[in-house]
């Protein structure tokens, strides 16, 4: 999935220097926040903290996440 480090929405443009790949559920947090937004949201749902969303579970268990 292709995202946008600044949204279209928010006067980013569609280009390779603006566009990066990204996970659904990540992206779907994202929506039309800034990137650092986004980090510190994931990072509180993945640590029980998040607001609505629930972190989703893995087969692949990790102990630090590098947002």
């Amino acid at each position: 999935m292709l995202d946008e480090t600044i949204p279209i929405a928010r006067g980013g443009t569609l280009t390779y220097n603006n566009s990066g790949a990204a996970h659904r559920w990540c992206n779907q947090i994202k929506g039309t926040h800034t990137l650092e937004w986004a980090r510190r949201e994931v990072a509180n749902i993945l640590n029980g903290k998040g607001k609505g969303m629930q972190a989703r579970p893995t087969s692949i268990p990790f102990t630090r996440l590098d947002v």
